[in-house]
């Protein structure tokens, strides 16, 4: 691990004096060695106790480049499971930021021997990512975050489940987001969620994990991942992720327990029957599962497309 400031100390889990870190949303010390023990067991948990997948399923875990997704792929392998990687390459060319992370990205499954496949974004669309969204009138980070979705869900047919690398600090942000506009994307928040017609299940096996913890997880390793924040991130996707980082530095175990009270109280306000209720029916154009009757994916194609028209005009 690259580190100008080693910190030693001794480590509450083996007793040892030795090169560590403290964890203050544990209030516990400890150091390198047994951190990734502790890493190790806590996505475990985590997959256990929400039945996430099995030891034999054919898991496909989407991975960026950034240190989540990279963490997420070689904690799952240290664990047994069977796992290929995905990575969409969404054509963002500001600071090579898109060929940085594939490279990472096939760095990582040579080392790791893992199979890889890669998707690029502009086998999909004649524009890149910035213009997309302009097009679609939506933040940069949604409508991305819709593309990978939807290519990960369509692309993935021969596997059981889909696993992202969403960390804690991600499914708070997007919680507080959802209280703050009262939007219903809580009503579906979940560690997992259960295949249903053409979507595909999908899982969150560092839903309780910090990012903090990934990176330290990486460095450890020494992991290849691209250190750089995507120079496209903004909006109120950033912002959030800052008032949930701001939070958990002013009050060790806030968030943890934001987001644990959530997911216990779930059910006695009455949000898994909602979910439950939500009426989904098969894109007109794709069979892609919607609320309307084109998926967003195939409105972003329409309305792509009628952009070009016009300039041709």
């Amino acid at each position: 691990m690259k580190n100008s400031s080693r910190v030693f100390l001794r480590c509450r889990i083996c007793q040892e004096l030795k090169e560590g870190i403290k964890l203050k949303s544990y209030n516990l010390k400890i150091c390198h060695d047994c951190f990734l023990t502790f890493f190790r067991r806590r996505v475990q948990n985590t997959v256990a106790k929400f039945r996430m997948f099995k030891k034999d399923d054919n898991i496909l875990v989407a991975v960026s480049g950034g240190k989540d997704s990279v963490a997420l792929a070689k904690v799952l392998k240290d664990l047994g499971y069977r796992i290929t990687l995905f990575h969409v390459n969404c054509r963002i060319t500001e600071d090579n930021y898109s060929e940085i992370s594939q490279k990472k990205v096939e760095e990582l499954a040579e080392r790791e021997d893992l199979p890889l496949k890669i998707y690029s974004f502009e086998k999909e669309f004649p524009v890149d990512i910035k213009l997309a969204a302009k097009i679609s009138r939506r933040e940069i980070c949604a409508v991305c975050g819709m593309i990978k979705r939807y290519i990960l869900n369509r692309e993935t047919k021969d596997f059981d489940v889909i696993c992202t690398g969403h960390t804690l600090n991600d499914e708070a942000a997007n919680l507080l987001s959802s209280f703050i506009f009262w939007n219903d994307f809580f009503v579906r928040q979940y560690p997992v969620l259960e295949e249903k017609g053409s979507l595909k299940k999908r899982a969150k096996p560092l839903t309780f994990t910090f990012e903090q913890e990934t990176k330290l997880f990486c460095e450890i390793l020494a992991l290849p991942y691209n250190p750089n924040p995507c120079p496209l991130v903004g909006g109120s996707y950033l912002f959030f992720k800052k008032i949930v980082n701001e939070i958990e530095s002013e009050m060790p175990s806030a968030i943890i327990n934001f987001y644990k009270g959530f997911l216990k109280r779930k059910k006695s306000l009455g949000l898994i029957k909602r979910a439950e209720e939500i009426k989904l029916e098969p894109c007109e154009r794709c069979g892609y599962l919607t609320v309307a009757k084109l998926c967003n994916f195939c409105r972003l194609h329409e309305k792509i497309q009628k952009y070009l028209g016009t300039l041709h005009q």
